[in-house]
């Protein structure tokens, strides 16, 4: 019967059996990290029997932990945004929400047309220079960049900033953004 002690790191295996018994019980032991964000490195794991006479030598096997990189995660909650004041800028992305597992910083982030660009058409977002993130804008591809080493908190704030306008002349239509 084994039990795992979660604050020492122990699994105790416990009970009369033979030999060949606990072999194949201790075969059977696996590892298992359910951190979204495991510690990288090296984990020494030691196996060791006891009987009448007390404890053998430990027997070790090393475990190399490598983690992976989850990638972030954008969530813009609440409805499309419809643009009817022509020439006057319209807030698009003020209900965003941002979770990464594993990193604490961005070091860029992009909004560009999935469909329906025009010339014309402007993305803009405001970044302070406190944040360390700086804005681009390609007019000819609407393509907008954000890029510099920053907390997600900050890319957040700049993100939830988006604003799209365009032209009076500029044709109506359908315009997708991701």
């Amino acid at each position: 019967k084994g039990k795992f002690n979660i604050k020492t790191g122990i699994l105790s295996l416990k009970g009369a059996a033979s030999p060949a018994d606990y072999q194949a019980a201790l075969r059977s032991v696996t590892y298992l990290n359910k951190s979204p964000a495991p510690v990288d490195g090296v984990r020494t794991i030691a196996f060791q029997v006891n009987d009448a006479a007390g404890f053998g030598t430990p027997a070790s096997k090393l475990l190399r932990v490598v983690g992976v990189n989850t990638k972030p995660i954008l969530t813009l909650i609440g409805p499309d945004a419809i643009y009817q004041n022509r020439g006057r800028a319209l807030a698009v992305a003020k209900k965003l929400k941002m979770t990464d597992v594993d990193n604490t910083r961005l070091v860029s982030a992009s909004v560009s047309f999935a469909g329906g660009f025009q010339a014309g058409d402007l993305l803009s977002a405001t970044a302070k220079a406190s944040t360390g993130i700086t804005v681009s804008y390609n007019t000819a591809t609407g393509l907008l960049t954000l890029t510099g080493n920053a907390t997600l908190k900050k890319y957040l704030a700049v993100l939830k900033s988006l604003k799209f306008t365009t032209p009076v002349a500029t044709a109506a239509g359908l315009r997708t953004l991701n």
